[in-house]
């Protein structure tokens, strides 16, 4: 089945990392629900989904669609045995400078994310709201993720607004975690 759906705008720093005059553009992808405007649950039941990207220009007076240079690099698949799953956040209250653990399980994916530098991990960051959580005390480039297990890794909570509810997100090396409906 062949739908479109509009994804969100460049974020400020897919903006700032990308050349467009050198035809360079940097975006990540949001998660599968996100620009399909379902909740997370709805994708749950799917192993694979394929997804081709085209680039909407707006100028001041007209719109045109951008191609690719290689058609590679504008197709996706979401292949959830090489997407991370985010479990548990604990403890379930945090404020800030608290310590969080994050409970998450890596799946297949460390083996895809190779070459990384001595001072990189596999994922890029976690937030809870707007806020992140540093994990410079906790973990490094040298800790093991094991696939298909349930690791842990912990890490202090950034300052953020009083709220009864935030989102967690998990951004990996190769897209957001998902979230274990149950768990979660």
């Amino acid at each position: 089945m062949e739908r479109q759906f509009l994804a969100p705008k460049l974020t400020e720093d897919d903006t700032f990392l990308s050349n467009t005059p050198s035809g360079s553009l940097v975006y990540r992808v949001p998660a599968p629900h996100v620009f399909m405007g379902v909740p997370r649950d709805a994708l749950w039941k799917y192993e694979h989904m394929h997804f081709t990207v085209r680039v909407h220009a707006i100028k001041l007076d007209f719109f045109e669609w951008l191609d690719c240079r290689n058609v590679n690099n504008c197709q996706l698949r979401f292949t959830r045995h090489y997407t991370p799953i985010l479990k548990y956040i604990s403890p379930p209250v945090v404020y800030q400078s608290a310590e969080v653990e994050l409970i998450f399980d890596p799946k297949s994916i460390m083996g895809v994310i190779k070459d990384l530098n001595p001072d990189d991990l596999p994922f890029v960051q976690a937030k809870i709201g707007a806020a992140n959580i540093n994990f410079e005390n906790y973990v490094s480039s040298s800790t093991g993720f094991r696939g298909w297990y349930n690791n842990r890794v912990k890490g202090v909570v950034g300052d953020q607004k009083i709220s009864k509810n935030l989102d967690v997100k998990m951004l990996w090396e190769t897209g957001h975690a998902i979230h274990d409906p149950v768990s979660m």
